[in-house]
């Protein structure tokens, strides 16, 4: 790995974490939303730094080419996201669902007790 990439990827991840520190802290993005994007950050400064480690693991898996493996986890990472956000999405829509039918009782002890 040359130089010139080591060094974009560190820039890369560098910036990554800075725009989500700043969602973080104009509370536009939740702590347990950002983690997953620390993370990724992590990994590739981590890849950036060794990548010796990320040859040893290509071996181990049985991958020919580094590009490959390199895409292969990229969609691994995109598919984790997404199920991520899917599992975040089915409970926001619970909790709507719950919010609805306490506004409705609310709403419906309220009406009885005009009349």
């Amino acid at each position: 790995m040359s130089l010139a990439l080591k060094i974009a990827l560190v820039l890369f991840a560098l910036l990554l974490s800075l725009i989500i520190g700043y969602l973080l802290s104009r509370g536009k993005i939740f702590i347990r939303y950002s983690l997953p994007w620390f993370l990724m950050s992590l990994i590739v400064i981590f890849v950036a730094l060794f990548p010796k480690v990320l040859m040893f693991i290509q071996n181990i898996l049985g991958f020919v080419s580094m590009v490959n493996m390199v895409i292969g986890m990229l969609f691994a990472l995109i598919i984790y996201i997404i199920i991520s956000l899917t599992v975040i999405i089915s409970n926001q829509k619970k909790q709507i669902t719950v919010l609805i039918q306490k506004v409705s009782m609310l709403e419906s002890e309220k009406n009885k007790t005009i009349r």
